[in-house]
């Protein structure tokens, strides 16, 4: 029976039939006939709690001055929705099955009925979907509205036809009968003969309700979703500025509100309450106010920019209370970057819930939840929509651990260049050679700290810079069981300590330049780098020349090299030894650099022809061969605070300390950002052959664990 039923047990189809029907009927027949018996029986009390409401409360309204008359129709239509049409289809459908009995004691088929009523069905779907904003709208005008509120009750109160139930209750019937629908459906086949038409053509009126059962289910949590974002929408519009609003996006029609909860927040000695909300794309901190406004307490931190732990050292001070995060002006948030630990005798946070904002201005949070199965619960609902989102991506990082001796990470790592099967490792204590055939590792160089190191198929030649010098190896020299062949033969020439080499071609010649940068200027000799099969020695001199400025990164085009200072880029030609700026000074892009004494030159790669992305320390750019920003180009701003990048078009990856992220050029899109610790800060990265390009580096679970892992861009299938 259905929950608001209240049906006399007694009542049963077999005391409506003659006994002569009961006699002729087997006991299996018996039990189906009851149960379309409760289907009629059910029906008519449902038709009857649907023509209450129509009775009792929708005409009054319409008729009377409960509700204002300019909106009175608009009301009933927002709370009430398309409930007459459904009132008329049930009728229909109860008129069909009392035709049926008066027809039949016995009744053969249901499915004929069911078939017919099918399409008119789908108007439950409307209704159903619509519930969470009738409900509400409903609350809305019984809050301002003191006539309705008392009329409601009177009814509700005063009415015996209504067994004491709320409003609510009667208007929540549609959604539920489906269900009982199919759950007396079930039961008739069960009792079915399969000789019987019947029994095959239920099969198929139970998916057509199961398919509109799981229509208004999937409609109703689509139209709940975007009655929960509007009504924050709407709190959050008074003290937000519209812009930061705007950011959160939540206007797109896919937005998922996922979860929401309040947890506390120890600031210092005083407990905050902080409403975390999760959405599918970022988790927003609210701080709801009395007045029924909201405030947003920080910066929404995105999903691909959150760390989630449970796990806290109880010895660290935060979680004796202690919160490390930026500095704000919100009130809510102002606080040194690392807050003073509380007193030992203070409560220890319980059930901790740490959510860390990895990108560069980004805060930590230590939260307190409730118990320990809502503790993982927030866990693992933060984590599944992660995996969602990071699956949902057309492009993403993937990070792959390279198996390697563990002796030879004993020293920082600075370089890792690949030849073929061989891993060309530079330390701070050595060169070494590692087999990816044999496992097997070896010294190239000891006891040197490896500043640079670059490898030249072309020239058979692999060329590294440490604290005093460059030297060339011939790479037939390595042998691919990572066993070096004797003797070592090795070019060099001094460096200055505070040095850097690049290698261009330059009028058909591979030109090695060698950097000595100071303050005041950096001095660059330009070496012909003479194949090592050759007797002649390993580096000529070819020109000297000297620039003003500090160089920290160069890249070449032709006869032009591109100088990064740590306030400018420059372009030098060669030929004619002309310097000059790089960014346009008339142009928008160099007006808005010139404002940033903050940016520093990082990188610049070829992007296409006449086209050049140019990469700082917060931000990155195209830019065309006359040091314009190029027409509609995307500007992109870092998430982290990047040391290195990595170009593969037409993608480039911003490598930080603890985040690469991985931006389209072309799209401007930011299509994935991956948390990862780096052991130690890469001075370059380059193209290796694995899979798809990417690079390598050695990472740092913690201070003493470190690994090489291969960084490289994957393309959903």
């Amino acid at each position: 029976m259905d929950e608001l039923s209240t049906p006399n047990k007694n009542f049963l189809w077999l005391n409506t039939v003659p006994l002569q029907i009961r006699r002729d009927v087997d006991a299996k027949e018996q039990e189906r006939q009851e149960v379309i018996f409760e289907l009629i029986q059910t029906e008519k009390e449902y038709v009857n709690d649907l023509e209450l409401v129509k009775k009792l409360f929708i005409d009054p309204i319409l008729s009377f001055k409960i509700v204002d008359s300019a909106k009175r129709k608009n009301f009933i239509k927002d709370v009430f929705l398309n409930f007459g049409n459904i009132l008329e289809i049930n009728r229909a459908f109860l008129n069909a099955w009392i035709d049926r009995q008066g027809e039949h004691f016995v009744i053969q088929n249901v499915s004929d009925i069911f078939t017919k009523f099918l399409n008119n069905f789908e108007e439950y779907v409307e209704y159903g979907a619509n519930q969470a904003y009738a409900w509400h709208t409903l609350q809305l005008e019984l809050s301002s509205n003191s006539d309705l509120a008392i009329f409601i009750q009177e009814i509700e109160k005063n009415n015996a036809e209504l067994r004491k139930l709320p409003l609510q209750s009667f208007l929540s019937r549609p959604t539920t009968r489906m269900g009982r629908y199919i759950l007396l459906l079930e039961s008739i086949q069960a009792k079915t003969s399969a000789e019987n038409s019947d029994f095959e053509h239920i099969s198929q009126i139970l998916i057509a309700i199961r398919n509109i059962l799981g229509n208004i289910n999937t409609e109703a949590g689509k139209a709940d979703n975007r009655l929960k974002i509007n009504l924050l929408q709407q709190q959050l519009s008074i003290l937000t500025v519209p812009a930061e609003l705007k950011d959160l996006n939540l206007s797109d029609p896919d937005r998922r509100y996922i979860r929401d909860g309040v947890l506390i927040w120890r600031k210092g000695t005083v407990d905050v309450e902080i409403n975390v909300i999760l959405f599918d794309h970022v988790i927003l901190l609210i701080k709801r106010k009395t007045t029924g406004v909201s405030k947003i307490v920080d910066k929404a931190i995105s999903l691909d920019l959150l760390c989630i732990s449970i796990d806290i050292d109880k010895s660290n001070d935060i979680y004796h209370g202690s919160i490390i995060h930026r500095n704000t002006s919100d009130p809510l948030l102002k606080t040194t970057a690392r807050a003073k630990a509380t007193s030992s005798t203070h409560e220890p946070v319980r059930f901790p819930l740490l959510l860390r904002n990895i990108a560069k201005d980004g805060a930590t949070y230590l939260f307190q939840t409730s118990s320990y199965a809502d503790q993982h619960s927030w866990k693992e609902i933060i984590e599944r929509q992660q995996e969602v989102l990071k699956k949902s991506k057309q492009y993403s990082l993937l990070c792959t651990t390279i198996q390697i001796s563990e002796n030879i990470l004993d020293s920082k790592v600075t370089y890792i260049r690949k030849y073929e099967s061989l891993l060309i490792i530079g330390t701070m204590n050595g060169l070494f050679l590692h087999s990816s055939k044999s496992n097997y590792y070896s010294y190239i160089k000891d006891d040197v700290d490896i500043r640079q190191l670059e490898i030249f198929c072309h020239l058979n030649m692999l060329v590294y810079l440490t604290s005093d010098y460059v030297a060339c190896i011939p790479l037939n020299s390595l042998n691919p069981n990572g066993i070096l062949s004797t003797p070592l033969l090795e070019t060099q020439i001094s460096a200055p300590p505070n040095s850097m080499f690049h290698v261009m071609n330059f009028n058909n010649l591979i030109v090695l330049i060698l950097v000595e940068s100071s303050s005041t200027g950096s001095c660059c000799h330009m070496f012909r780098l003479i194949p090592s099969q050759s007797e002649t020695k390993g580096f000529e001199i070819f020109k000297e020349f000297q620039v003003p400025f500090d160089i920290s990164c160069i890249s070449s085009f032709n006869s032009m090299l591109f100088l990064g200072s740590p306030k400018m880029f420059y372009v030098l030609n060669i030929l004619s030894m002309e310097v000059q700026e790089l960014l346009e000074k008339d142009d928008e892009l160099m007006t808005l650099t010139s404002r940033r004494p903050e940016l520093i030159p990082k990188s610049i790669f070829k992007y296409a022809y006449n086209t050049f992305l140019v990469c700082c320390n917060d931000t990155g750019f195209l830019i065309n061969g006359y040091g314009q920003l190029q027409n509609a180009s995307p500007v992109f701003q870092w998430v982290g605070n990047p040391y290195s990048f990595y170009f593969t078009k037409p993608f480039v990856i911003a490598v930080s300390t603890t985040l690469s992220e991985l931006w389209n050029v072309q799209s401007g899109v930011l299509e994935d950002v991956m948390s990862i610790i780096l052991a130690t800060i890469p001075r370059d990265l380059r193209l290796t052959d694995i899979h798809n390009g990417g690079f390598i580096v050695e990472t740092s679970d913690d201070v003493e664990n470190s690994r090489l892992c291969a960084i490289e861009v994957i393309k959903k299938d």
